[in-house]
């Protein structure tokens, strides 16, 4: 650990003790709100070898995963989308006309495009918006599916692209949900919204709070277990 600090601090309120969070990204140190700061830099000054070692172990297994998205966005490529993959067929037509992009699930996706912006980090970028629109419709049909069983309404619901939590609910009852969910099948997104929908009721992982999450989804375990097999896949973005 330098003078600056390799790591950040985030106070929860449903954190029980000091732990560390370590991500191929950044590490963390959370705890309850009120712990004193320099607590919790003694903390992971007494962590650092640990950290370290954790850290690089991350990484190395993050390089060794292999994305689900395409390497690069050209005619052809494969595109995943609701647990499928569909390839994605570039057309150049009318040079005053915007980029467009649409979807069949026979076909797959059609990109309309100028020929002069035929570049991979262009359409890339078109792809992204075009999932993260989708991700926050299907968000919101899942809200309106989960939430009128027990009026767990959230107050906001924000899409990001998050890279290392599917899903989070604030104290304020505010929803984040990271919008890389529309690459899995449609029940594993539905799973992450109906078990933040459940922190409304429960700021915590308490028996209660799961069996909240059961009365959903009765078989959330199975959706549970295919995000900790492929997660690191989805992780890697877009």
């Amino acid at each position: 650990m330098n003078a600056q600090h390799d790591y950040q601090i985030r106070y929860s309120q449903r954190a029980k003790r000091i732990r560390l969070v370590v991500s191929a990204e950044k590490v963390e140190v959370v705890a309850p709100p009120g712990v004193p700061e320099q607590q919790l830099h003694d903390f992971a000054a007494k962590k650092k070898d640990w950290i370290r070692a954790t850290l690089k172990k991350v990484r190395q297994k993050k390089q060794a995963v292999k994305p689900l998205a395409p390497e690069r966005y050209e005619d052809g490529c494969l595109i995943p989308f609701k647990g499928e993959f569909y390839p994605l067929h570039i057309q150049t037509g009318d040079q005053r006309r915007q980029a467009d992009l649409t979807f069949n699930p026979e076909q797959g996706f059609t990109l309309n495009i100028q020929a002069k912006d035929q570049h991979s980090d262009t359409i890339h970028l078109i792809v992204r918006q075009w999932m993260f629109q989708q991700a926050a419709e299907e968000t919101g049909r899942y809200i309106q599916q989960y939430a009128p069983k027990y009026q767990l309404w959230p107050q906001q619901v924000r899409i990001k692209q998050q890279k290392s939590r599917w899903g989070s609910c604030s104290v304020k009852n505010n929803l984040n949900i990271n919008g890389l969910l529309i690459m899995t099948p449609p029940q594993v997104m539905a799973y992450v919204v109906a078990h933040e929908l459940c922190h409304i009721r429960h700021k915590n992982h308490s028996p209660a709070f799961w069996q909240l999450v059961a009365e959903h989804m009765p078989d959330y375990q199975e959706y549970r277990h295919w995000l900790k097999q492929n997660g690191q896949r989805v992780m890697c973005g877009f």
